[in-house]
């Protein structure tokens, strides 16, 4: 019952953290209004990355609030990236990113990928832990496109 309650309170935070960087850099309105409406249809799904960032930095000892911008920002960047996959794959047209046009769902998946290392920058971490975390996502984004561009010849290696 605690891990259930804890993941609630842990989405709903992230949830928050990304609506509100969203609301600070996506200031089209119409564009913050389309943003948010993916971000709480994927907070429905839960942000399982997210959460195990927290969970991780605090078994770790670390203690500091910064931790939500960095769950946040790693949400940023498994949404985007879920936007991108599903336009490559074309394969599910309910999600709430397939049913506006498609180039404005590409945007904001730019927005998102942009937005994840941003959220960290802003973060009052170490300038050299902060580096680390970008190059590791930015490293593992592009392990994700070569696994992508695999899935997409239909190949298996």
């Amino acid at each position: 019952m605690f891990w259930q309650v804890y993941v609630l309170n842990v989405n709903e935070q992230i949830k928050n953290e990304l609506l509100k960087a969203i609301d600070a850099y996506f200031f089209v309105n119409e564009l913050y209004k389309l943003s948010s409406s993916f971000i709480k249809y994927k907070c429905e799904e839960g942000f399982p990355i997210g959460n195990l960032t927290k969970i991780h930095y605090h078994m770790f000892g670390g203690d500091s609030p910064d931790i939500l911008k960095v769950s946040a920002a790693m949400e940023s960047l498994i949404l985007a990236l879920d936007i991108f996959d599903d336009f490559q794959d074309n394969d599910q047209p309910n999600l709430v990113w397939n049913m506006v046009p498609k180039e404005e769902s590409l945007n904001i998946a730019i927005g998102l990928l942009s937005l994840s290392h941003r959220l960290i920058e802003e973060t009052s971490f170490d300038c050299r832990r902060k580096r680390k975390a970008i190059a590791y996502l930015s490293d593992r984004t592009l392990v994700s496109v070569n696994g992508q561009h695999i899935d997409l010849q239909n190949k298996v290696v």
